[in-house]
């Protein structure tokens, strides 16, 4: 990563997290920690909502309206070792409101605990939950997400 990419307020930040060893459990318990708060704001007009269905564990955001006919699926950030699903609430609600259309962000299972494939069987039985119910016509139309590269 270019380090003149980041914001200049941001830098100092990027690279100490980049020299963050995230395979010593202390490193993941604290980076899941910071991942699991839960930020205030909310977005008026959606409805947000818990599902698990089968394997599928994931955050439905509804808006009011339904107005496009598609569906998103939303990978939260953390390179399937740490994160939530809600710590990107804001965001999704915002998408679904001012897109009119349904957001599943999927809740998935994080490694080393789970080894792979675990996380990424957990998002693809969020995007077939997202496919047989929330998407209309059953056709979730993208898939998006957040990245995290810790690498500097």
């Amino acid at each position: 990563m270019d380090i003149q990419l980041v914001d200049p307020a941001l830098r100092k930040l990027v690279r100490r997290a980049s020299s963050i060893d995230f395979s010593h459990a202390p490193a993941r318990r604290l980076a899941r920690l910071v991942g699991g708060l839960q930020l205030p704001r909310r977005e008026q007009g959606v409805s947000v909502t818990q599902v698990r269905s089968g394997p599928a564990r994931l955050r439905l955001y509804r808006p009011a309206a339904v107005t496009a006919r598609a569906g998103l699926l939303w990978i939260h950030g953390g390179g399937y070792l740490f994160g939530r699903a809600r710590q990107d609430d804001f965001l999704c609600a915002r998408v679904a409101r001012e897109l009119g259309i349904p957001v599943a962000s999927a809740e998935y299972r994080l490694a080393p605990e789970n080894p792979f494939p675990a996380g990424l069987d957990d998002v693809q039985a969020a995007w077939d939950w997202l496919a047989a119910k929330a998407a209309p016509d059953g056709r979730p139309t993208a898939t998006a997400g957040a990245a995290v590269r810790l690498g500097v």
